[in-house]
C-alpha cells in the first residue's frame, strides 16, 4: 500500500488553491476594493505555515482553531484569497451563507483564475437556488476546464431551473459532444423537447439510440408510443414495423399495438394482439397487471377479462403475483370457491404478503367456512402478529361456533392493534355481541355505548343494542327509542323492523309489535325464521292462535329448508 504522510496530503490540496496564484515572489502586491497593502516576505512566510496549520485543523474538524488561524492571516494580509476560500469553508460549517458568498467573490477578484474558489460559489449559488448567478460562474468554469463535462453539465442543470429550455438541449448536445451517445442525455433532452410539446424533435433524440444500437427494438417502440400518446397515431406505424422487423418475437410489440389500436378505437384488433402479450412468459408481469388494473372497474369485459387471466396464468404458472391478482378478479365476481383456490396457490408459493391473507380471510368470512377461517386466522396472526385483521377473523368465526369465550379473547386482544375507526367499530361490536352471549352484560353494554357515543346514527349498532335489551327486559323504554331510531334511519329494512316490533313485544305492546312485524315480513321477512316465529308468538299474545299456529309451521319449513 502507498502511503501519503499528513504533510504530503496537505501540500496537495494547498497547491491547488494558495501556489496556482500568480504572483509576484519577491512582494506581494495585492488590493481589495480601495485598500492596497504589501505583505513582506516574513509576513508571507509566516502566513504560510499558519495557511497549512489551518487547513490542517479544518482537517481534522477542529473549526474553532482554524478560524482562528484564517483570521490571524486575513488581519496581517487581508488580499490573502486562499485564506479567504478556507474561511469560507469555516462560514458554511456554520451556516453562513452570505459571509462564505463574500469571501469567495473577494477571493475571486483577488485571482480570477482559480477554478475551485469558483466551483464553490456555484455550488452555494446552486443550494440557495440562485440560479441566474450559478449558470454564469458554471459557464465560465466550463470554458477553463472545457475537457470536463461535469461543469458544463452543472451549466446545463442550472438553464433547466430558469426555464431556459432550449438553451439547456444546446448545452446537453455540447455534452454529448465530448462524451458521445448517452441514453440517460437523450432521455433528458427528449423530456425537454416533450414538455415543449416538440414531439417530432423528441423522436429524433431517440433515434440517434436507435441508430447507434440498431439491434435493439425498445428504441423504436418508445418512439411509437410516444407518437400514439400525443395523438399522433400514424406517425407511430412505420416505428412499430421497424421494431416487428428487428425483433418479430418480442411482446412489447403486441403491447404497442393494442394501444395504437385501442387509441384508435378498434377495440377488437386492440384486444387480440393484448390476447398475445398476455400470452407470451417475456412480458414483464408487472406490465400485465397494470393493464389488468383497467379492466377491475368494468365487470362487463369480464369474458375479455377472463381470457387474459388464462393466458396470464399459463405464461406464469409460478408467479405469486399471477395468481393473486386471478384470485382478486374471481372475488369480485363473487366466484368465492374459486378465489379461495386461488388466494391458496398464493399462499403456497409466498406466504409474506399480508393484503393476500387479508383478502384470503375475508373471502372464508363469507363462505362461512367458519373452522377454516378460525385455522387459517391462527396462522396469519402467528406469521403477522400485529396485524389486528387476523384476530377479527378469528373472533368472527369462534362467535359463529358460539364458541364465545375463545371469540372475546382473540377480538380483546386483537383490538389493542386496531388503528382504523372502522375496524375498532368491527372488533367492539363483536366483542359486545360476544359479551352478551357470555351474560357479561355490562362489558356488553358497555362496548355498544361506546360505539353509539362515536356513531350515534349507525342503524346497525342502535338495532342491536335495541335487541340485546329486550332478550333480557332490561331498560325497555331505551331499547324501544333505540329500535325506533334504527327504523327512521333504515326503513324498509326487515331485519330492524323486527327489532322494533320485538322491543314493542317486550314493552307488552302487541298491537304495534304485530304493525311492525307485519312490515318486516313485507319487506323480505317471511323468509326469515326468527322473525316468523316472533309473528307467530304476537298473534298467539292476541288470541290469534290459527294464524299463530300457521306462521309457526311456516318458520319451522323455511329452518328446515336453512338446515338442508
Amino acid at each position: 500500500m502507498i502511503k501519503i504522510n499528513l504533510l504530503s496530503l496537505l501540500f496537495i490540496l494547498i497547491t491547488g488553491v494558495a501556489f496556482c496564484q500568480k504572483k509576484d515572489k519577491k512582494q506581494k502586491v495585492q488590493q481589495v476594493g480601495q485598500e492596497t497593502t504589501i505583505a513582506s516576505k516574513e509576513t508571507q512566510r509566516k502566513n504560510t505555515a499558519l495557511f497549512i496549520d489551518a487547513v490542517k485543523e479544518r482537517l481534522n474538524g477542529n473549526y474553532t482553531q482554524a478560524e482562528k488561524l484564517l483570521l490571524e492571516i486575513k488581519a496581517t494580509d487581508p488580499s490573502h484569497d486562499a485564506a479567504r476560500y478556507e474561511y469560507a469553508k469555516i462560514l458554511l460549517s456554520k451556516s453562513d451563507y452570505s459571509g462564505a458568498v463574500d469571501e469567495l467573490n473577494t477571493a475571486i477578484k483577488l485571482d480570477n483564475t482559480n477554478i475551485w474558489y469558483k466551483v464553490l460559489l456555484a455550488e452555494i449559488y446552486d443550494q440557495r437556488r440562485e440560479f441566474a448567478l450559478s449558470e454564469k460562474l458554471w459557464n465560465e468554469i466550463a470554458k477553463l476546464q472545457p475537457e470536463n463535462p461535469e461543469y458544463l453539465l452543472k451549466y446545463t442543470i442550472a438553464l433547466i431551473y430558469q426555464n431556459k429550455l432550449k438553451e439547456a438541449i444546446n448545452g446537453y448536445n455540447m455534452i454529448e459532444m465530448q462524451v458521445g451517445i448517452n441514453e440517460e442525455l437523450i432521455d433528458a433532452k427528449k423530456s425537454i423537447w416533450l414538455h415543449l410539446d416538440k414531439v417530432d424533435n423528441a423522436a429524433k433524440e431517440i433515434e440517434k439510440l436507435a441508430e447507434a444500437y440498431p439491434s435493439e427494438s425498445k428504441y423504436y417502440l418508445e418512439i411509437a408510443d410516444m407518437y400514439i400518446v400525443n395523438k399522433m397515431q400514424e406517425k407511430a406505424i412505420p416505428y412499430l414495423k421497424k421494431a416487428a422487423e428487428v425483433d418479430p418475437d418480442n411482446p412489447a410489440i403486441n403491447v404497442s399495438l393494442y394501444n395504437y389500436y385501442t387509441e384508435n378505437k378498434k377495440y377488437n384488433e386492440a384486444f387480440e394482439y393484448l390476447k398475445k402479450a398476455f400470452a407470451s412468459p417475456e412480458l414483464n408481469i408487472d406490465e400485465k397487471v397494470k393493464i389488468l388494473l383497467n379492466y377491475y372497474a368494468s365487470p362487463k369485459d369480464s369474458v375479455k377479462t377472463c381470457l387474459l387471466l388464462d393466458n396470464l396464468i399459463q405464461a406464469h404458472p409460478d408467479d405469486p403475483k399471477a395468481w393473486s391478482i386471478y384470485a382478486d378478479f374471481l372475488t369480485r365476481d363473487n366466484h368465492l370457491r374459486e378465489a379461495r383456490t386461488a388466494y391458496e396457490k398464493v399462499i403456497a408459493l409466498d406466504d409474506s404478503k399480508y393484503l393476500v391473507w387479508q383478502q384470503y380471510l375475508a373471502v372464508l368470512l363469507d363462505m362461512k367456512e367458519w373452522n377454516e377461517a378460525e385455522k387459517q386466522s391462527l396462522t396469519a396472526m402467528s406469521l403477522f402478529p400485529t396485524q389486528a385483521f387476523s384476530y377479527l377473523v378469528s373472533g368472527i368465526a369462534s362467535s359463529a361456533k358460539e364458541e364465545h369465550e375463545k371469540a372475546v379473547s382473540a377480538l380483546e386482544e386483537g383490538k389493542q392493534y386496531a388503528t382504523e375507526e372502522a375496524l375498532i367499530m368491527q372488533f367492539n361490536l363483536f366483542l359486545a355481541e360476544s359479551y352478551g352471549h357470555l351474560k357479561e352484560f355490562e362489558k356488553s353494554d358497555a362496548r355498544y355505548e361506546e360505539l353509539l357515543r362515536k356513531h350515534p346514527q349507525n342503524a346497525t349498532f342502535l338495532n342491536n343494542y335495541s335487541y340485546s335489551l329486550s332478550e333480557r327486559n332490561h331498560r325497555l323504554e331505551y331499547a324501544l327509542q333505540l329500535a325506533k331510531r334504527a327504523v327512521e334511519l333504515a326503513p324498509n329494512t326487515a331485519i330492524f323492523e323486527d327489532t322494533y316490533a320485538w322491543a314493542f313485544y317486550k314493552n307488552q305492546d302487541y298491537k304495534n309489535a304485530r304493525i311492525w312485524l307485519e312490515k318486516a315480513l313485507a319487506h323480505g321477512g317471511d323468509q326469515e325464521y326468527e322473525i316468523l316465529i316472533h309473528y307467530s308468538q304476537t298473534l298467539e299474545k292476541l288470541g290469534e292462535t290459527t294464524l299463530s299456529e300457521e306462521y309457526k309451521t311456516k318458520a319451522e319449513q323455511v329452518k328446515l329448508k336453512i338446515e338442508n
